[in-house]
């Protein structure tokens, strides 16, 4: 029985999923950066914004959009 409840354990620890990030625009109407072209590419949708496993990737892309786009305020949030 003490195998069976181990294999349980490890098969629900496979399936939490993982911590992701995300790059939010402040805006009037929050936003995330999306995955298509734009100015930039944006959605109203948290479940639609484009996800990042390691956080440094997602602060890469947020400095270069920052520098791109100075007149909009954009930073790192987990995504949940």
């Amino acid at each position: 029985m003490k195998n069976l409840e181990s294999n349980y354990e490890n098969e629900a620890k496979l399936m939490l999923p993982e911590v992701r990030f995300c790059i939010k625009v402040k805006a009037q109407h929050d936003c995330w950066i999306a995955d298509w072209t734009g100015d930039p590419g944006r959605t109203l949708l948290k479940r639609r914004a484009r996800t990042f496993v390691q956080k440094t990737d997602a602060e890469k892309l947020c400095k270069k959009l920052n520098d791109e786009f100075p007149n909009r305020t954009m930073l790192v949030e987990e995504y949940r």
